[in-house]
């Protein structure tokens, strides 16, 4: 192979690599998505800033080496450890237990179901769904039952 072909074959890695990545705010925060359309906007410090630090790519322009460093100057906070985003797990238990205080109820003390009526696992299952982005019906359940495994959830079945 040439030298054109490999550099197009790692542009397109990286490239791959990138789009896989663009969901994390924790180095894109200024992400721009327009909902028409398929392409997002970043700006090319954070993504210099990510192509360091993140992939450890060595061999990037100076142009994009200046960037990166006045952008971990300029906007990383102070501290060496950062905090992951939470997991999609995490944020929909959050939900659920939300859900449940904001229905006035202990998601450790749920009320017995009563006969003939639905409990409040139905209603936060409807509030959770109109979420499609975070829940599935699988999902819920998933969720749910992991918060009654680890005794978050206690009560109503």
């Amino acid at each position: 192979m040439n030298d054109e072909t490999l550099f197009l074959k790692a542009a397109n890695k990286r490239g791959r690599l990138l789009e896989a990545n663009l969901e994390s705010s924790t180095f894109f925060p200024s992400l721009e998505k327009p909902s028409d359309s398929k392409r997002s906007k970043i700006k090319a410090a954070e993504f210099a800033y990510w192509a360091i630090n993140e992939m450890k790519w060595a061999d990037l322009p100076p142009e994009l080496l200046s960037l990166a460093e006045n952008h971990s100057k300029s906007s990383q906070p102070s501290t060496v450890n950062t905090v992951a985003p939470p997991s999609k797990l995490a944020a929909q238990q959050k939900f659920i237990l939300d859900a449940l205080r904001s229905m006035g109820l202990d998601p450790k003390n749920l009320p017995a179901r009563q006969t003939g009526k639905s409990g409040p696992r139905k209603e936060v299952k409807q509030k959770a769904l109109a979420n499609p982005k975070l829940f599935t019906e699988n999902s819920f359940k998933n969720a749910w039952e992991k918060l009654r495994e680890s005794d978050e959830i206690i009560g109503a079945k």
